[in-house]
């Protein structure tokens, strides 16, 4: 048994010490010398968390429980594996010892299903000494700043307390002393002053909570504050929680507004470098959806999702996704249906249907007429509304080409500077066809 902050009492409380461990053969291990709590020199009701490392002679699969009776197929607690399922080591974590013997009763079974005929037990004790200090908040559900959505006026929220504020034999019902958790809007009040009453709970492997519900929460910032008071009547003095630097106190924020979409827009440039955004007419194969959200928890800032899956940019207020890109295949087609869902740190949630409607082809356009005009000037007619470009030698790259003037992409001109003009044209899809040469005589 190894430990952060418990130590095995073998003179006096408080004394740094190794465990006395006897080895009860083939029935387990039992720890002779009583655990205490090093911060205080006892351990009592204080919960820091305790290590058990066991170690099999071949890789196996551990469970454990209290129970004596449970078979291993009853056992729902697994042990935490060094490298694997099934493995040489294994670990688990513990709180909230009570004063007295525990036992822990612990079954494995190897690849082959083999499995302990009988539980082996592992045994130790608890030093039963007075607990003089007060309570200690070791952490808070849901975390100090968090937000929560428009509208939302109570919080549910959860601590995690140091040792138990309640008796092991009364359930959830307060001891005689009062003991238990409280909180209040209203700084500086005794713990018996404070009327908003907590319940709380105790566990052995899930430590201590203490549950309430905190109600009249407003948009903006929400400040409370909590006091507990522990069995022994040993309470809290100043308002938790306290940080360094800053005055005590939990804040959670409420939404000023519901998340909202802002925009949808589809992303893509024309041949001619013109870049659009219309969703209605999608004329590329591959384009990128655009969405803004504005409101909510943080100026916009959410995660989104479109039918199902996560955009590739988002988090912030603006999220983006490329469709085709990378891959060459965009949507087919037609009208594409398109659900957009977003939520923010504070549970708004929004969503919008919007259709997608693409039209492209996969077919090349072709030239239908080449002719030289009265006004001096080439002209090039496409079966389709194209681009077209030229060079005036036999080296082409489309991009580093000029562009030919067309007032309706389907006639295309440019002046006779040269008897050689090397055209291609591409239309709106980015389907391409060979370059050719024109020879004016």
């Amino acid at each position: 048994m190894t430990n952060k902050d418990y130590y095995c009492n073998q003179e006096k409380p408080g004394k740094t010490g190794g465990c006395a461990i006897t080895d009860e053969g083939t029935d387990g291990f039992r720890i002779t010398n009583d655990l205490v709590d090093f911060y205080e020199g006892y351990l009592n009701k204080k919960w820091p968390p305790v290590y058990l490392k066991i170690k099999t002679d071949e890789n196996s699969l551990c469970k454990y429980s209290m129970n004596p009776q449970a078979t291993f197929e009853e056992m729902t607690d697994f042990f935490d594996m060094d490298g694997g399922v099934y493995s040489l080591k294994h670990n688990m974590t513990f709180r909230g010892l009570q004063n007295g013997t525990s036992k822990f009763y612990i079954r494995c079974e190897d690849f082959l299903q083999n499995r302990n005929e009988k539980s082996y037990v592992i045994e130790f004790n608890v030093a039963e000494q007075p607990d003089l200090t007060a309570p200690l908040l070791e952490s808070i559900t849901p975390s100090e700043g968090s937000y929560i959505r428009f509208g939302q006026s109570n919080v549910s929220v959860s601590l995690e307390i140091n040792e138990p504020l309640i008796s092991s034999t009364k359930g959830s019902e307060l001891s005689k002393e009062g003991s238990g958790c409280k909180w209040s809007r209203e700084p500086n009040i005794d713990y018996d002053d404070m009327s908003n009453l907590m319940s709380c709970s105790s566990s052995i492997l899930s430590g201590n909570e203490c549950d309430g519900l905190l109600t009249d929460v407003k948009s903006g910032n929400n400040i409370f504050y909590f006091r507990c008071k522990d069995m022994d009547g040993n309470e809290n003095t100043q308002d938790w929680p306290q940080r360094v630097g800053y005055s005590s106190g939990y804040t959670i924020y409420g939404s000023e507004s519901n998340l909202s979409i802002g925009s949808i827009s589809c992303l893509y440039n024309l041949p001619d470098g013109t870049q659009t955004d219309k969703c209605n007419e999608i004329l590329a194969k591959n384009f990128t959806i655009r969405l803004t959200t504005i409101g909510g928890a943080k100026n916009g800032d959410a995660k989104c999702s479109y039918n199902g899956n996560e955009f590739f940019r988002t988090g912030g207020n603006i999220h983006e996704q490329c469709i085709g890109c990378g891959s060459g295949f965009g949507l087919l087609p037609g009208t594409n249906n398109y659900l957009f869902s977003c939520k923010d740190e504070g549970n708004n949630v929004v969503s919008a249907a919007k259709n997608l409607v693409v039209n492209v082809d996969s077919i090349p356009p072709e030239i239908t007429a080449i002719y030289r005009d009265d006004s001096h000037l080439l002209n090039i007619e496409t079966d389709e509304p194209s681009y077209c470009r030229y060079s005036l030698n036999k080296t082409f790259v489309f991009s580093e080409s000029k562009l030919m003037a067309s007032d309706n992409l389907l006639k295309h001109k440019v002046d006779i500077e040269n008897s050689l003009f090397r055209i291609g044209c591409k239309d709106r899809f980015e389907n391409y066809n060979a370059p050719f040469n024109v020879y004016l005589l």
